[in-house]
């Protein structure tokens, strides 16, 4: 009886394999997805969308382009990783899978392991730019604006964790820069906010600002890329501009979850080298300001391996706070609960004021209410105390004739001096330009409170 049940497990085993290999010579037979960690129009998405025509013509099924935003990215990786190993659901990575295990310790999903990776796409330069108004027109006149301004300016990035940020972190720590970062949930978003006047540097993937720089619409600074990218080889690089040291470049590749057949990863590694072959999406790469580069999925693992131990040197070296067991809106590096050493500028109620406008900015508000997740033992604030406040803020900005950019600041500081920190600081979305809507944020947020 032993030796035939055995014989039977054998062969439940053998079918099982059978199963599986047929499954995955007839895939696909439907559509397949890749999903992007990050809004549209930014460098992921545009990669993603160049290749998934010419990739849905080599397979016979439909590919279609899915954007799930959050968490840097992590969001979409981790519903990736944990989603089904049928080959039907793809991540397209860049650089930014490689910064958040960096940064990030606190991960649900692992960044190598997790994955069956295929192919790499190529790879991006990214650009420092400002409105065509900044005071400065090269990197040195960037630097020095900004020293000569302490803590008064802004660079935004489409999100905590992004290659955009870190690559902003870089140039800040290099330069002993104090300027304030302001995280939005797209690079669209962001750049708004710089034509805007909300943020004064952003550094960008080129192919996602080319045509703006070169229409005039912003003004191109220097290139992060070691040399001068052959895309736009009239923009000088940082370490030629007077940041020796600065080296950023950004990459893309696809991967499925770990477990995916072999035989469906080996099928879409050979249409993704084929297709990248071909002078009309090689082209199409170009045209927006990135390079081809194709790979074998043991090349894309190496380089990803190689990518994480290199922004994990750069971030200990930066001195750049990590998250331990953080969430998607109060990262634990803001609170009390990590056990980390507080970042710089935490000591004072300017200080914590400036912490929460990035806070605000994370969870991308531009405009309206929003009720934020409470800071851990903050307290409830009366709803009278609320319009007492706004009241006599309101009547102490027209006193002092506080207008425009400098409003917001203003508030927090109030805010942060009248409650100590209590949760109207950490609840309240407070205004970005105006008092009108400071006025009715308020209101609304005494209703909640009713």
């Amino acid at each position: 009886m032993k030796s035939f049940g055995a014989w039977t497990a054998l062969a439940l085993i053998i079918l099982s394999v059978i199963a599986i290999s047929s499954q995955a010579q007839d895939w696909p037979t439907r559509p397949i997805r890749i999903v992007v960690g990050f809004g549209p129009g930014g460098g992921t998405d545009i990669a993603a969308r160049i290749v998934a025509e010419p990739l849905s013509k080599a397979l016979g099924q439909p590919v279609v382009v899915e954007n799930r935003v959050g968490a840097g990215g992590n969001t979409a990786a981790e519903q990736v990783a944990k989603g089904p190993k049928d080959g039907y659901t793809a991540l397209m990575m860049s650089n930014a899978h490689a910064v958040a295990p960096a940064m990030n310790k606190s991960l649900r999903y692992e960044s190598i392991a997790d994955f069956a990776m295929v192919s790499l796409l190529g790879t991006a330069g990214l650009v420092l730019v400002t409105a065509p108004d900044f005071p400065a027109k090269d990197l040195k006149g960037v630097i020095a604006h900004v020293k000569a301004n302490p803590g008064k300016l802004n660079f935004g990035s489409p999100g905590v964790g992004t290659t955009q940020h870190f690559s902003a972190e870089f140039m800040k720590q290099l330069a002993g820069l104090d300027i304030l970062h302001v995280p939005y949930k797209s690079t669209p978003a962001t750049i708004t906010a710089l034509i805007a006047g909300e943020v004064q540097l952003v550094i960008e993937l080129i192919q996602t600002v080319q045509g703006q720089f070169q229409a005039g619409t912003l003004r191109a600074i220097a290139v992060t890329s070691p040399q001068r990218f052959p895309t736009v080889p009239d923009i000088p690089t940082f370490a030629e501009s007077g940041l020796p040291g600065y080296d950023v470049t950004s990459w893309y590749g696809l991967a499925f979850p770990a477990g995916t057949p072999a035989a469906i990863v080996e099928k879409t590694n050979k249409a993704m080298r084929d297709l990248l072959a071909t002078d009309t999406v090689r082209a199409q790469i170009l045209k927006v300001g990135a390079l081809v580069r194709s790979s074998t999925p043991d090349e894309l693992r190496d380089h990803i391996a190689s990518e994480i131990a290199r922004w994990n040197e750069r971030l200990e070296t930066l001195g750049v706070p990590v998250v331990v067991n953080g969430s998607d809106h109060f990262p634990s590096f803001y609170s009390r609960e990590s056990g980390l050493p507080a970042p710089r500028r935490l000591d004072g109620p300017a200080a914590l004021a400036r912490l929460l406008y990035a806070t605000w900015q994370q969870l991308g508000l531009s405009t309206g209410i929003s009720i934020a997740n409470p800071i851990p033992e903050a307290e409830e604030i009366p709803a009278a105390e609320i319009s007492t406040f706004i009241e006599e803020a309101l009547g102490e900005l027209a006193a002092q004739g506080i207008s425009g950019q400098e409003v917001t600041p203003f508030l927090l500081k109030r805010i942060v001096e009248r409650t100590g920190g209590r949760s109207l600081v950490a609840n309240l979305a407070l205004v970005r330009n105006n008092a009108a809507t400071a006025a009715l944020i308020a209101v609304e947020y005494a209703k909640l409170l009713q």
